[in-house]
């Protein structure tokens, strides 16, 4: 027990060495995250049961060629696609945020710095210190945050453009 206490421990010394910008940036990562494994869990346990059943609504019908019946086919190939496609734009928009949050916890850092400089604490390098490691881990923890879900994102979409593709030869067939 007493490592858990030691690491959240670390993980607040952490956060109040970041800012305020570092608690919105993983407050971020953790529902990116959370989407992310959302999406993962859908992918391995229910997406093969709607592609099924859209496969079996397909083939029941016995007018396959007709206008109406073509409707039918988008219409189904559409169900698919928005459920496949459900919460990555925002998992998207996330990953694009993260890097410009850390951006702003650089910003904010180095007006420390400079507020420091300025009033004469140049003598006091822990305040310029602290500024500048501010500015620093708020960038890291942007980018390290931004990179682990843009990896995450691109194979979900791939994953979801291999599901709809694999439908759509399946429907027109």
């Amino acid at each position: 027990m007493g490592w858990l206490i030691e690491t959240l421990q670390s993980v607040r010394e952490f956060l109040i060495a970041g800012g305020y910008v570092l608690i919105v940036i993983g407050c971020l990562t953790w529902l990116m995250w959370f989407l992310i494994v959302e999406r993962v869990l859908y992918f391995t346990r229910n997406a093969k049961d709607d592609v099924n059943a859209v496969i079996n609504t397909w083939l029941s019908r016995s007018d396959r060629h007709s206008w109406y019946a073509h409707q039918i086919r988008q219409k189904l190939a559409a169900s698919i696609s928005i459920k496949t496609h459900y919460m990555l734009s925002t998992i998207r928009t996330i990953v694009m945020i993260c890097p410009l949050l850390g951006l702003l916890g650089t910003v904010s850092g180095m007006i420390e710095v400079f507020e420091a400089l300025t009033q004469g604490e140049s003598e006091n390098i822990r305040s310029i210190a602290a500024g500048f490691s501010k500015a620093i881990i708020s960038t890291l923890a942007g980018l390290v945050s931004a990179l682990s879900g843009l990896i995450a994102i691109n194979l979900l979409y791939k994953k979801a453009s291999q599901i709809n593709h694999q439908l759509t030869n399946v429907l027109v067939e």
